[in-house]
């Protein structure tokens, strides 16, 4: 086996590896896309059903001396969840990275 069939033949190989690292980009691209598009009509579904829950209890409690309390109790709800998930985004980043030496 000559010098030449050595290089096509690695030459070869190391095509296959590109064509495959091409292959695998693409499905993680198109994974990740899936996901960004589900996580925005989460995010949508969920924003509207809050809005569809809070509108409902406050026309409930529309003719009530209630109807203060519900409107700053669920506010201050709302801002108790965002708070928690932001914390939970930013704390779980740092917990993912590995250590630094």
């Amino acid at each position: 086996m000559g010098l030449q069939a050595v290089i096509g033949l690695l030459a070869r190989h190391t095509a296959s590896y590109v064509e495959l690292g091409a292959a695998a980009a693409s499905e993680w691209h198109g994974a990740w896309m899936r996901r960004i598009v589900m996580l925005l009509v989460a995010l949508v579904a969920g924003v509207a059903g809050i809005c569809a829950l809070w509108g409902a209890g406050l026309l409930l409690l529309w003719d009530t001396p209630w109807r203060l309390y519900y409107v700053l109790g669920s506010a201050l709800l709302l801002l108790i969840i965002a708070a928690w998930a932001l914390n939970g985004a930013m704390g779980g980043a740092r917990r993912d990275l590995p250590p630094a030496h």
